[in-house]
């Protein structure tokens, strides 16, 4: 028992925000976040338990209603609209990625992720931007919850 309680716990609270930008078609969002954690926030917030593993449609709602609620991008002044296309794991975390249509010209984007700061203190998402041939890189530590990034 106490294995399982350890193997479940992990010290160090880091997320990862990927974002792809296909110019004048869409956006690709990718984050991850530990299985746990995710799961015991969504349980927080609502009440509702559950277990992504089995990937029930009324968890995969859940996840999907609770990073729509923390997770913004911005393309210029617009809100994009994001669109959760699935979710998969890797070990102790989960993949959720969304996509969203970009319209217009634009040299700046603000990534918003504030997924887990209501309930760790240390959660950090590390933020990471490619378009064209550019990557640029930032970290968000709670309460810091968006970046804006400028590009050529």
């Amino acid at each position: 028992m106490l294995l399982i309680t350890l193997t479940s716990y992990h010290p160090y609270h880091v997320g990862v925000t990927e974002v792809f930008i296909h110019p004048n078609k869409d956006v690709g969002v990718s984050c991850k976040l530990f299985v746990d954690d995710v799961q015991d926030a969504i349980y927080r917030e609502t009440g509702q338990k559950v277990n992504l593993v089995l990937k029930r449609p009324e968890d995969t709602k859940a996840l999907n209603a609770y990073l729509q609620s923390k997770l913004q991008v911005i393309w210029g002044s617009k809100p994009l609209p994001l669109v959760m296309i699935g979710y998969e794991f890797e070990e102790e975390a989960v993949w959720c990625y969304f996509e969203s249509q970009i319209k217009g010209k634009s040299h700046q984007i603000t990534l918003c992720n504030r997924a887990l700061y209501e309930q760790l203190s240390t959660q950090t998402h590390l933020l990471m931007l490619q378009y064209k041939d550019q990557k640029l890189r930032w970290k968000l530590t709670n309460p810091e919850g968006c970046h804006t990034f400028t590009f050529n």
